[in-house]
């Protein structure tokens, strides 16, 4: 089978050679150029990021926001990579003047929510932290704006976005002693009035903050305390497909007697930034996977998927292995195969009946070189191809 003519081959090449070099110079660039860190968690940056905590990177790893504590007020600080170099450690043009504190950016880059005491004129702090945000341009970012209603009046910290846009923040209990998590729905272009996750499986502790949602919600990760007198742990739920939240499980790889929290999962799916006291931590995502193996979690079957879908292998650009995922609304025929940049079969992942739900192929290209490949799903009618890079 040959799917491409020697124009077209040539032209891939050339950007697949611009995009590995681009990808190697990033790489190293990328998360401060530190060393990538194993299934045991080391401090992250040091030197470089000393006091600091509840920082965000930005999707390709290339931006950075994090808080800093300047001995009266919480402020938001910023650096990012320009000229093949990252810039100085600076507060943040819209920080500086109110306590604000956990920054966030969106899984596409697109927004920066963060928590602030400021008014939305005048010079009088507000007496509760509400939600802002600032949207990216082609420049920067946008001036902060206080979220619209019905999030506008919320007393609100820690906000974290879903590739959805649906919304997890901590807001404090009755009385304000300590916190809950809640969630808002993104609707019809708008949000539905925030609801408090499950009082059973999440909301099941003395106190609970800082909820990071996994991009596709299938996990949300947050730090509780059993009592007022307890160090804060991490806890982990994972979601059926069902939007079932299971039973919050501590992950034991990361905590210790001391105190742990607020996390931050890289968007390439890398790796679990996290703070331990009063210094920042990060550790490989593995410790994640092998939590979601050990709790026996599955994806339901119950509810059927509406319609044929092949995704976006992740992690891609990968080395060695990736993810496939496809669903089927009907038990069908499917086959999935990969092929190389000019067509030729490469292997056959799938081939055979399956019943109606969402299935993950590992993918596993140790035995190939550089370079980009395709994979292609078809059932019946439908028929689609993603392209995916292996990098060595």
């Amino acid at each position: 089978m040959k799917i491409y003519n020697t124009v077209q081959i040539i032209l891939i090449s050339l950007i697949v050679s611009i995009m590995l070099s681009t990808f190697s110079s990033a790489q190293e660039l990328a998360y401060l150029g530190q060393d990538p860190p194993g299934s045991t968690p080391v401090r992250f940056a040091p030197i470089i990021m000393n006091n600091a905590y509840g920082l965000t990177f930005s999707p390709d790893g290339m931006e950075l926001f994090y808080t800093k504590y300047d001995g009266q007020k919480n402020q938001i600080w910023h650096t990012k990579v320009v000229g093949n170099q990252w810039t100085a450690h600076t507060i943040a043009f819209f920080s500086g003047n109110f306590s604000e504190l956990e920054p966030h950016i969106s899984p596409d880059g697109k927004r920066l929510y963060f928590a602030s005491f400021r008014p939305d004129s005048g010079g009088t702090p507000s007496d509760i932290m509400h939600g802002w945000s600032c949207a990216k341009t082609e420049t920067g970012w946008s001036d902060p704006q206080r979220l619209s209603e019905p999030l506008k009046d919320w007393d609100m910290m820690f906000i974290t976005e879903a590739n959805n846009r649906n919304l997890y923040f901590t807001s404090p209990k009755m009385g304000g002693e300590s916190g809950e998590l809640y969630f808002a729905k993104w609707e019809n272009g708008t949000y539905n009035i925030p609801e408090r996750l499950s009082t059973q499986t999440i909301n099941k502790f003395w106190h609970q903050a800082h909820p990071f949602i996994a991009p596709d919600e299938s996990y949300l990760i947050f730090d509780a305390s059993v009592s007022n007198t307890s160090d804060s742990d991490f806890y982990i739920s994972f979601r059926d497909t069902n939007g079932t939240w299971g039973n919050a499980e501590s992950i034991e790889a990361v905590n210790t007697s001391a105190h742990e929290g607020i996390a931050f999962v890289s968007r390439d799916g890398k790796y679990f930034f996290f703070g331990r006291n009063a210094d920042l931590y990060w550790v490989d995502t593995e410790v994640i996977g092998n939590l979601y193996t050990n709790v026996g979690w599955e994806k339901s079957q119950d509810v059927s998927p509406k319609e044929f879908q092949l995704f976006q292998n992740y992690p891609n650009p990968f080395n060695p292995s990736t993810a496939i995922l496809y669903q089927l609304p009907e038990r069908s025929f499917v086959t999935l195969k990969v092929y190389d940049i000019i067509g030729n079969e490469i292997t056959t992942l799938v081939r055979g009946e399956k019943p109606a739900g969402e299935y993950e192929i590992e993918f596993n290209a140790v035995a190939l070189p550089s370079g980009v490949y395709f994979y292609k799903l078809q059932s019946g009618n439908f028929v689609e191809t993603k392209k995916m890079v292996v990098i060595k």
